[in-house]
């Protein structure tokens, strides 16, 4: 296929060709199984050649629904389900904890949705029930995400984290605009950021990360800008920057109004600021750090992006990369909590969707995911599939090197300063032939 089309495709279709893979969700239809009753012997047999794995636990409550939000979440009257859904989380990790019995926990974060929104008595019950359950290696961070509004009005609940065994948290900010919250349905000022950082610091974190977002239709440069220079003020240890990515969200009609051309200026605004400020990062990479030799992100995301680490995500909605498999449990679809506490309750494992992947889907999602980092570890790769990349790829390496959009360097492929700028066209290079073809056509 036309590398070249494949690029504009990317390009054209900036919002949507990005880390996450695959494009759609029903781009996998293809290799689904559909039996429940053969799942948990597939996951056996094909997490039977698998070692050591990421942890994800997803907590899906929220006060409200962001705008900008494409995550599995519920609101209004499901949050009253709090008890039930930890009951079943309590289930379904004894349950994954007997099946990989021996197997290694490398990385360990709790998501959502609003993780702090968990009472102190859930947040201890659950803590403890995995820390039975795996062989957690004693050197992995636990990591855990928070809101401004929940760490600036309740102390206790965010020092059960720490006391619990977490030591990085993620805080949530995004602006301090305004006008910007109101039109994001969230809440949020300055008073409230910085007694939520007061708070943490007392509880007694020392790895801080605070999340940005950015390439919003109604977000001036200005702006941006002002907010970044509030939150380094504060010295978290780490910052990332997302780029507003619109699939799936409110926002989404707002998509074709956003430039690339403004999306790639807020970015190196920020780079610049960042870097002028002591947190450093390559280009192209999302979270600046302001620790030698610390990338920044959770030991989960870092090992999944960087050798393509295979993960357990558990909880509604929450996704699984195996050794040559992909799921997708209850409520990924449809955000509704009674698919999964069905399947909880008759003792089946919460899968809503489980595919069987060909190598090249496998090799398009590492790939994809490695682009966090603004590289691809050509090592790490060769030893996930026993493949060398530069074989797997050769075509792809010449176009990119040859206009200088990447470049090769002591075992990696990393983007350039101009390949920053045209990421979502070169990732899909990546991509599988059945994904190129439908990012040509989306």
């Amino acid at each position: 296929m036309d590398l070249d089309k494949i690029f504009q495709a990317g390009i054209k279709n900036h919002h949507y060709a990005n880390t996450a893979y695959p494009l759609k969700t029903t781009s996998f239809k293809d290799y689904r199984i559909k039996a429940d009753k053969e799942l948990e012997k597939l996951f056996i047999e094909d997490w039977s050649h698998i070692k050591k794995f990421g942890l994800y636990i997803h907590i899906p409550f929220c006060a409200k629904r962001c705008k900008f939000c494409e995550y599995c979440v519920v609101s209004g009257d499901d949050k009253n389900l709090e008890d039930r859904y930890v009951d079943g989380l309590l289930h379904e990790v004894k349950r994954y904890g007997d099946l990989l019995k021996g197997k290694e926990v490398t990385g360990f974060d709790i998501g959502g949705g609003t993780p702090s929104y968990l009472s102190k008595k859930n947040i201890i019950k659950l803590t403890n029930q995995i820390s039975n359950s795996f062989n957690i290696n004693n050197n992995t961070i636990f990591s855990v995400e928070t809101t401004p509004e929940i760490a600036s009005t309740d102390f206790l609940k965010i020092k059960s984290f720490y006391e619990s065994g977490f030591r990085r948290i993620s805080m949530g900010v995004q602006t301090i605009n305004t006008k910007l919250l109101e039109l994001f349905d969230r809440k949020g000022s300055v008073k409230m950021i910085f007694t939520a950082m007061e708070n943490l610091r007392d509880a007694g974190f020392e790895k801080i990360n605070i999340d940005l977002m950015y390439g919003f239709l109604n977000q001036k440069n200005e702006d941006f800008l002002k907010t970044i220079e509030f939150i380094l003020d504060l010295k978290p240890e780490y910052v990332t920057l997302y780029q507003n990515r619109y699939k799936g969200t409110k926002l989404e009609g707002d998509a074709k109004s956003v430039s690339l051309k403004q999306v790639n200026k807020q970015y190196q605004l920020a780079y610049n600021l960042l870097n002028q400020r002591g947190y450093a990062t390559n280009i192209g990479k999302n979270t600046f750090s302001r620790i030698e030799n610390d990338y920044g992100t959770s030991d989960y995301l870092t090992q999944r992006v960087i050798k393509g680490l295979p993960y357990l995500g558990l909880g509604l909605g929450a996704q699984s990369y195996g050794h040559r498999t992909l799921s997708y449990n209850s409520g990924a679809a449809n955000k509704k909590l009674n698919p999964y506490f069905k399947k909880i309750e008759n003792n089946i494992l919460p899968i809503q969707d489980f595919y069987k992947l060909p190598i090249e889907e496998m090799m398009a999602k590492m790939i994809s995911v490695a682009f966090y980092f603004g590289y691809i570890d050509l090592i790490a790769f060769k030893q996930r599939f026993n493949i060398s990349f530069e074989n797997q790829f050769k075509d792809e390496i010449i176009y990119l090197t040859e206009r200088k959009l990447m470049k090769k360097t002591e075992g990696k492929l990393i983007l350039t300063s101009r390949g920053a700028d045209v990421i979502s066209g070169i990732i899909p290079l990546f991509y599988s032939e059945k994904s190129r073809k439908e990012l040509i056509e989306y």
